[in-house]
Order: C-alpha cells, then structure tokens, then sequence
C-alpha cells in the first residue's frame, strides 16, 4: 500500500492538475540550456523554472537530482492531489507512475524578501496549511524558508511535501510546530523586530510543553506570537 492511498480528497480548491509526458516542457532533459534557470535544489531533487511547449505556461519542474535519477514523486503527487487547500502549492502537471518522474508547479516568489507588513498574513496562510495537513494525519516534516512560497496577492503557501508521512502519534505534530517557530524567529530577527528573541522566550510555555503532543495549533502561536510582539 502507498502510504498515502486512503486519503480523502476534498473539493478542489485549484485546477486539477494534469498527467503531462517530460517532453512536453521545452528544455526538458537538456541540462546545459536549463542550467542558469534553476530555482532550487534539495537532497533528492532539483526544480528548473520551465516553459510548458502547448500551453506557453511557466513553471517550477521538479525533478530528480543526478544523486537520485530513479526517485519517484509518486507518493507525493498522491498526497498533494488529495490534500487540496489555498495554501498549499498546487501541482499543475505531473508524470504518470512509471514515467519518468517530474511535477510542475506555479512559478512562485520566496518569503526571504518579504517585509513586515506583509509578513504575519503570509506566516498565517502557512499555519493554515498546516494544521489543514495536521487534521488529515498528516505531517510536513521539512517546514522551513525555502519551502514557504508567496504569489503575486501575497499569499503564502506551503510547499515541497517530499517527506511527509502519515502522523502515528500526537507528538509527531510537535515538529512542524517547532519547525514554524524556529522559522518565524529567523524571519523577524532577520527583519529586526524589537525583542524577537524575548518573545519566543516569553511563549516557551507553549512552545515546550510538559506533554509531548500538547503544542497549540500552527494559527494559534502565528496569531499569538505576533500579537505579543506588537505589544511590546
């Protein structure tokens, strides 16, 4: 059994994505002449910013790393299909299993160079996704920047489900808590805000609970970090 084949989908919130054929994006296969349009790489995988041949479109193509030429993105293909939601990056086309394996997304922006205004909303949408993922048993385990993305309404969205897996106890939602706030503390001192180490201090109580499992749901430490901030 997939590990992810019993997941319910709920109603769409995007286009369904498409089975698409590798050859179908204009420079795919070709390394040399996709090079200097790479947007990202991770352990297993690489995403080239790409050109869908009959549509025109652009996309994010991920795809497998040199490291890894025969990893499937079956799995999370399945998972991001069912598990559809306004913050979470859709998938746009993707390969049928067997097929060589990509998965094409929107062409997105980074949360690195988002300012202070924008930056609780976006935080927000993220929380949202995550405690989405959390009442379907599932957990993200990679929540960080680089898989935080922004579209042009600044909208954030979650991305880059690779490693997720299916939760087996209450304390496996406990990282992606920790994750976010290690994250939202990076963010905010990166952006100066005044005392974001005391803050996160002062939410020790919710951030390290006495009992594994009993950290506060992703929106309510968004929303609480940012309203102890602004009072101080």
């Amino acid at each position: 059994m997939h590990i992810f084949e019993d997941c319910k989908s709920d109603t769409n919130t995007n286009s369904d994505p498409q089975i698409a054929q590798f050859d179908d994006f204009e420079h795919a296969g070709k390394t040399p002449n996709i090079a200097s349009a790479c947007l990202g790489s991770g352990s297993y995988a690489v995403v080239y910013r790409e050109r869908h041949i009959r549509t025109g479109e652009e996309v994010a193509l991920k795809v497998p790393n040199r490291a890894f030429p025969n990893a499937t993105f079956d799995d999370e293909i399945r998972l991001l299909i069912a598990l559809p939601h306004p913050h979470i990056v859709p998938v746009l086309y993707h390969s049928a299993p067997g097929e060589r394996a990509f998965i094409a997304f929107p062409v997105l922006g980074s949360i690195q160079g988002v300012g202070r205004t924008a930056l609780p909303g976006i935080l927000m949408d993220v929380a949202q996704a995550i405690d989405y993922i959390h009442g379907r048993t599932t957990v993200h385990c990679d929540v960080k920047e680089e898989n935080v993305l922004v579209d042009d309404g600044h909208r954030g969205l979650l991305g880059d489900f690779g490693i997720a897996r299916r939760a087996q106890k209450a304390i496996d939602y406990d990282k992606d808590i920790l994750d976010l706030a290690n994250m939202v503390t990076r963010l905010t001192l990166r952006l100066s805000l005044k005392h974001a180490m005391e803050t996160t201090a002062e939410l020790s109580a919710v951030l390290y609970p006495r009992r594994p499992g009993d950290l506060t749901s992703a929106e309510q430490f968004i929303d609480g970090y940012f309203r102890f901030l602004d009072s101080l």
